[in-house]
């Protein structure tokens, strides 16, 4: 898996060119855009690279929760469903008997969240 700073570096030195024709040639306004549009793009690309391959899943840590995002069958249509699990619920083979059938798509660690220190 690429870092994201590694990302970063490899994104920047392929519009790097075009970044500097903006800003040498275009009016304030269209370098404001272009800069809104990197943003979003980073962003989005973020987001997107939080999803890990169903095949990463056997080296993540047991026990520790993630969300999955599987398809079942149900009633005669595929349904796509978002949850949270424990990581052994599609590791170990005796315990995914719950999820017969199912196809495990996507999955990221659920982050650990704290509070503030302003709360605690």
């Amino acid at each position: 898996m690429t870092t994201i700073e590694k990302k970063a570096h490899d994104y920047v030195q392929g519009i790097w060119a075009e970044l500097a024709m903006k800003f040498s040639n275009e009016p304030w306004n269209e370098w404001k855009k272009a800069l809104e549009n990197i943003y979003l793009r980073g962003a989005k690309d973020a987001i997107e690279g939080l999803w890990r391959d169903p095949g990463e899943l056997t080296t993540f840590e047991a026990n520790a929760e993630i969300i999955a995002v599987y398809r079942t069958y149900y009633k005669g249509r595929w349904l796509t469903i978002h949850s949270i699990h424990d990581a052994s619920d599609w590791q170990e083979p005796d315990i995914t008997e719950m999820h017969k059938g199912d196809e495990l798509l996507a999955w990221l660690p659920f982050p650990k969240l704290t509070l503030p220190k302003h709360l605690v």
